[in-house]
This record gives C-alpha cells, structure tokens and sequence, in this order.
C-alpha cells in the first residue's frame, strides 16, 4: 500500500508541471518552443525573420531575464511591450484564479 501512494505521489508530481505549464503564455520560456513561437507570432504580429529568431530563443533553456534580454533585442519596441503587458495580464489572471487576493499582498493564510 505504502508503495502504491509512493508512485502515486510521484506521477502527480511528475504530471503537474506539465499539465499546468501553458496556462499563461508568457511567463517564461514553455516546454515546447514552437508552439509558444506560433503564439507569439500570432499575438504579437512577428514578421518571419522575427519568427525565426523568436524560435531559436524560446528553444533556449534560460532564465526570465536573458529571455526577456534577447526577445528585445528581436521585437520592436511595441511588440515587447505588448509581449510584458500579456506577460504581467497572464501572470495577474494566474494569480486571481484561485479567488481574490489577500489584504497582505497575496498570501493566503
């Protein structure tokens, strides 16, 4: 029994990630790089060289901060801002899925 919960355990820890990993398009670089890139391209009106670069960033593992670097140096300065604020909207909407905010900034208690 012990060994079932275990495994049952880790499958869920396992399977999470991946399950909730595109919910909001622009946190941070997605497990599959061509589909964020179609995303974007669609969202952000990326001509093909911009695609083709966008690609090879988000294929990239990195952190949010590089991305964020290289993604400017492709986008105009209106597409990286639009690219942040559907960032900070999807981040936001993450943030209030489970309800409304604690008084203290978010926390739940």
């Amino acid at each position: 029994m012990k060994k079932l919960l275990l495994i049952l355990a880790i499958s869920t820890l396992v399977y999470l990630p991946r399950s909730t990993a595109q919910q909001g398009p622009y946190i941070g670089p997605l497990p599959d790089p061509k589909a964020q890139t179609e995303k974007m391209a669609a969202d952000l009106h990326l001509n093909d060289d911009q695609k083709a670069k966008v690609l090879a960033i988000n294929a990239k593992k990195q952190n949010e901060q590089d991305w964020d670097a290289a993604l400017k140096a492709v986008l105009t300065k209106d597409q990286f801002n639009k690219f942040t604020q559907l960032r900070e909207d999807a981040r936001k909407q993450r943030k209030n899925k489970g309800g409304e905010l604690a008084p203290n900034g978010g926390a739940h208690e």
